[in-house]
């Protein structure tokens, strides 16, 4: 019996546990939980992003995610550098409907004024010739602003 109430709550513990990712609120957070070597999970709500292309507002829901797996920092003035700041980048082949098969390249700068920018290009995947290319701007969502951008550690 002892052992069958034991197990209930292990494993009610651990379902509660899995089920609420922790919330990841600022700059110097990320940066910390990247050293500890950790792999944080990035949510970007565009319609809650400045895009700099005036003609491109995002008024439906777009949302894209990307784990940080590979990084790098840099400190203020390390590379002439005003702010520091963490980058990261990705590529995916995909199928896109206007443009068909074209790479989906997202670049995601984290500034340690807490701004965020997003460069977003599809290029093509024999040429590299850029088909889009879009800038984004937010912040980082702390859950008490409406930043665009969402950093979770899953587990």
């Amino acid at each position: 019996m002892k052992k069958t109430v034991v197990f209930l709550i292990i494993s009610f513990i651990s379902t509660v546990s899995i089920g609420n990712p922790e919330r990841i609120n600022s700059i110097s957070e990320l940066l910390n939980k990247l050293k500890d070597g950790y792999t944080p999970r990035i949510i970007i709500n565009y319609s809650l992003c400045i895009s700099d292309n005036q003609d491109s507002e995002v008024t439906k829901e777009i949302i894209g995610g990307m784990t940080l797996d590979n990084f790098e920092y840099f400190s203020p003035g390390s590379i002439n550098n005003p702010n520091g700041y963490i980058a990261t980048s990705e590529s995916h082949l995909i199928q896109h409907n206007k443009y068909g098969n074209v790479l989906n390249y997202i670049k995601i700068r984290f500034f340690d004024n807490e701004k965020v920018e997003i460069i977003a290009r599809y290029l093509n995947p024999e040429t590299f010739e850029v088909i889009m290319d879009q800038t984004y701007n937010s912040i980082i969502n702390n859950s008490k602003n409406n930043g665009g951008v969402s950093l979770f550690l899953t587990q």
